[in-house]
């Protein structure tokens, strides 16, 4: 992540909300990523980092909760970006209703082998506010099928439920991000669906399907019957169909 650390960390030092902390979690980066960080550490005291060996996403995540002192949570990634009001936005709008968790839109934004823009494309939400435990658990299927409870990026959660109820991320390779947030998703009672879009994705032209292993069927069989016994736990009756096919779409993203 060398080549991009350091953009994101400018982006996150330009946020006009200022009371914030950045922790950085090195997974074992064998680049100059642990270097860029402590330099700008030393520049920005909002700012700190950690070492630890190879786990994965997931448990350098679970590192970073362990490690993390504020109210409120967000993630971010080391090759993206974010708009300078990105931090303020999320934090105005979690405030208006003190909402368990708020969800947003992010622009992916495409490159080529050339380092040039290929493409730019905007994930969009219809703006929606979803109050009680009832309504909140029967749209769950709704907007992960939208894709607004997948990945931890564009969203802000409450350290309290986070850390009340030990909600971590898995240690799996692929999709432990999904896994994260129907674990948390468990405990909510209000959602917000936003439009904004402020959080910048970078997408490398690759063969995606190099970087899948060949159990990966084991994890869309763990998600599928964790999701399924969700609902039996909140006694909601499953749409089988969407939730197979969104299953079904999960691998297909990853061979396209």
């Amino acid at each position: 992540m060398e080549k991009y650390l350091q953009q994101c960390l400018d982006s996150l030092s330009k946020q006009t909300y200022g009371n914030f902390e950045v922790i950085i979690i090195i997974d074992g980066a064998t680049d100059h990523s642990y270097e860029i960080a402590k330099r700008h550490c030393e520049k920005d005291d909002r700012f700190k980092v950690f070492w630890q060996e190879n786990a994965g996403s997931g448990p350098a995540r679970n590192h970073g909760l362990e490690k993390a002192t504020g109210e409120l949570i967000m993630f971010v990634d080391p090759d993206d970006w974010c708009d300078n009001d990105y931090v303020e936005s999320l934090v105005r709008i979690q405030q208006q209703g003190d909402y368990d968790l708020v969800t947003t839109c992010g622009l992916s934004i495409c490159f080529g082998k050339n380092g040039k823009i290929k493409k730019t494309e905007k994930t969009s939400f219809e703006e929606e506010q979803i109050k009680g435990l009832r309504r909140v658990r029967e749209d769950y299927l709704k907007l992960f099928n939208a894709g607004a409870v997948g990945g931890p990026h564009c969203k802000i959660y409450k350290a309290s439920i986070i850390n009340q109820y030990g909600v971590r991320f898995p240690d799996l390779r692929r999709s432990q991000d999904i896994v994260f947030n129907y674990r948390y998703y468990n405990y909510v009672s209000s959602v917000y669906v936003s439009n904004y879009s402020g959080y910048m994705y970078r997408v490398l032209i690759k063969a995606r399907a190099n970087r899948i292993k060949v159990d990966y069927y084991k994890t869309i069989e763990l998600i599928y019957n964790d999701i399924i016994e969700l609902y039996k736990k909140w006694n909601i009756p499953v749409d089988d169909h969407i939730l197979s096919t969104e299953m079904y779409n999960m691998v297909y993203s990853y061979c396209e």
